[in-house]
């Protein structure tokens, strides 16, 4: 029996120990408690607003980068479409310049044709005149010619 008593005596001892622990420690209150939690609360509040503007500011300036992404590229789409409009206009120019040239050509040849077709009549007619003449000529002396 001395043997429990030792041991209570001992648990005693531990337990008021643990309470003289215990007293030391600053007590804490329920008022202490939810003004942390309000503190923390706040500090929570502030740290999402603080977030919420940051990726305010990065959605902004996203969007600028896209849009200046965009303004380049059709910056870059208009040059090329002006490019491709003035090969267009150098190809057609040059199409017109030929079709002249080739109209000039074909006009000077038709004259050229003409005057040759009138030469040519002229030709003929001067030629009937002389067979004509010639077979008048022959005639005359009695030639028959088959």
């Amino acid at each position: 029996m001395a043997a429990i008593f030792i041991q209570k005596d001992q648990e005693i001892a531990t337990l008021q120990r643990a309470i003289e622990q215990l007293q030391q420690i600053p007590h804490i209150s329920q008022q202490d408690v939810e003004q942390a939690v309000a503190r923390r609360e706040d500090e929570l509040r502030s740290l999402v607003t603080k977030r919420e503007e940051e990726v305010g500011k990065a959605i902004v300036q996203r969007e600028e980068e896209i849009m200046e992404a965009v303004r380049r590229r059709e910056t870059e789409f208009s040059e090329a479409w002006v490019k491709r409009e003035e090969d267009i206009r150098k190809e057609v120019e040059q199409n017109c310049k030929f079709m002249d040239e080739k109209m000039e050509w074909l006009m000077k040849r038709e004259v050229e044709l003409k005057d040759e077709e009138e030469k040519l009549e002229d030709m003929r007619v001067e030629l009937e005149e002389r067979i004509k003449k010639w077979e008048q000529k022959n005639a005359t002396k009695g030639i028959i010619y088959f």
